[in-house]
């Protein structure tokens, strides 16, 4: 199976999206996942939305579940909120794009979502948390590259066997 976003990613983020793709791969590519696709994104974007496309199935790091039925635009979430942006936290998110962000997983009670945001230019994503449910941390909060991102969540998991097996060496180690 070929992986042509894989040129230049760090080992970390190999062996994570190894993770993600070691459901069996699709009979054929999902259209509409290579759809979300776009040339201004960082690699390690593209290589996340080429996985789901071609494995789909889910990850679930505790509650916080990512899979190909999860993906889509930010805006199409915040919209459904109508939240007034001005109430809600926007930690660690100067420039990024989250007009352009997508949807890469959320919580298993769907009040939370996980983006993959980036600037112009940038060569690696940022993970956004973003809520707008109620609580006190309502808002957009920048989690850090792929890895890290995902690193954080699975920090905040109590029992490592709730994170998945293909993930929880890379996002885990040593629990």
């Amino acid at each position: 199976m070929s992986y042509p976003h894989d040129a230049g990613l760090d080992a970390d983020t190999l062996a994570l999206l190894a993770g993600f793709r070691s459901g069996a791969p699709a009979a054929a590519p999902d259209a509409e996942m290579l759809g979300h696709l776009r040339d201004d994104m960082p690699a390690d974007l593209k290589a996340w939305l080429h996985t789901y496309a071609l494995h789909g199935g889910l990850v679930s790091i505790g509650d916080a579940w990512f899979e190909a039925g999860n993906v889509q635009p930010l805006r199409h979430v915040v919209e459904a909120f109508e939240p007034d942006d001005d109430s809600l936290a926007h930690e660690g998110v100067d420039g990024l794009d989250l007009d352009a962000a997508m949807v890469m997983g959320n919580t298993a009670d769907g009040e939370v979502f996980f983006a993959a945001a980036w600037r112009p230019g940038d060569e690696r994503l940022t993970l956004v948390k973003f809520c707008c449910a109620g609580y006190a941390d309502d808002g957009y909060h920048a989690l850090g590259s792929l890895v890290a991102g995902l690193r954080r969540i699975a920090d905040k998991v109590e029992d490592p066997s709730e994170i998945d097996e293909a993930v929880r060496a890379v996002l885990a180690p040593g629990r």
